[in-house]
């Protein structure tokens, strides 16, 4: 059986742990952050690019009909 000294231990401990591991996924995500964003920024932009370029030409076509 655990004695006080030692379930004392566990629970001033347990909230530097969670601290900590709070800590690393909030770096990881920031790292991942720094990588994602740029990224979807140049495909929003690729894709921006393709979708001006096709409405233009549609946009042309049906001009013509009328």
């Amino acid at each position: 059986m655990k004695g006080p000294s030692n379930s004392q231990e566990s629970v001033t401990e347990e909230p530097a742990a969670r601290v900590r591991m709070v800590r690393k996924v909030v770096e990881i995500a920031r790292r991942e952050a720094a990588v994602a964003f740029p990224a979807a920024k140049r495909a929003a932009g690729h894709g921006l690019q393709a979708f001006l370029k096709k409405f233009s030409e549609e946009y042309a076509k049906e001009r013509r009909k009328r």
